[in-house]
């Protein structure tokens, strides 16, 4: 794990990229999910959202919520340069968004559309998540 943070750290300079962290997760797997959205911007601001997905939620519910509001976290702090990055732990999320053929997740891919038709680059990034603390970069 510990190589897999350096090298998003590396393929993802925080001087260069907006890195938007996601994460949700729910009781039992199957009720009273919440979502988490952590993001950096290259000029070093930090910004922070947290809210719930409702009493009848999943944990892939919550993960895709998660991974909707890390859109809408940044969105007004985007510009046609900007390159970002969707950094998160569900695997199944991100597999499920590059399977143009399930629709299940049609709205979520549209946003992503709509977000790099306005910035440089944007992709996501899989990498595991609750095995261990990630350092502060310098």
């Amino acid at each position: 794990m510990f190589k897999r943070q350096l090298q998003y750290k590396k393929k993802y300079p925080i001087k260069e990229w907006i890195r938007v962290y996601s994460d949700g997760s729910s009781t039992d797997a199957v009720r009273n999910g919440g979502c988490g959205v952590y993001a950096t911007l290259p000029d070093g601001t930090t910004l922070e959202r947290s809210f719930t997905c409702g009493k009848r939620c999943t944990n892939y519910k919550a993960e895709t919520e998660a991974t909707k509001e890390a859109l809408n976290t940044v969105n007004d702090k985007i510009s046609k340069t900007s390159k970002v990055v969707i950094l998160s732990d569900a695997r199944s999320v991100l597999q499920t968004l590059e399977n143009t053929i399930d629709t299940e997740l049609d709205t979520l891919r549209q946003k992503l559309l709509k977000l790099g038709a306005r910035v440089g680059e944007v992709t996501s990034q899989w990498m595991p998540g609750h095995k261990r603390k990630v350092e502060k970069e310098p």
